[in-house]
């Protein structure tokens, strides 16, 4: 399945940017752009993004976030950013999103009301993000 646009890295760096430029202006923007990058991005079925950025400009981007309610383009997506771990090292990082998926897929099933096709393909999912998280690259 092809995902759209906002699940290209470089488009969600570049609003990021941009969110940074316009809130905070240049000089913000100066300190935060060379080091902004997407580690992981997977709306569908994560719904998580692995943001990277320079130590001191960390919390620039996660302010930046606050003042997004969409995704750029005309996908008419709405987004709620929330932060759910900061760390100094990409492992880190990577534990905490296999940790977060892995506690809604498991409150899903423990709600009783999933049929055997859909929690086989939960399982594989957790199974899958969870491979693909752990070999991300720093």
């Amino acid at each position: 399945q092809n995902e759209p646009d906002f699940a290209n890295h470089a488009v969600i760096a570049s609003m990021l940017r941009t969110a940074v430029e316009e809130n905070f202006g240049l000089c913000c923007a100066s300190k935060v752009n060379p080091s902004l990058s997407i580690k992981w991005a997977s709306p569908h079925k994560t719904h998580l993004l692995i943001v990277r950025c320079a130590r001191d400009a960390y919390k620039s981007v996660w302010s930046a976030m606050t003042f997004l309610s969409a995704f750029p383009g005309n996908s008419g997506v709405s987004a709620i950013w929330q932060v759910i771990h900061v760390s100094g090292t990409i492992r880190s990082c990577q534990m905490q999103a296999i940790k977060w998926h892995r506690n809604g897929i498991l409150s899903t099933l423990e709600d009783g009301n999933v049929e055997e096709h859909v929690r086989l393909s939960l399982e594989e999912s957790l199974q899958s993000v969870e491979q693909t998280i752990r070999n991300l690259e720093a």
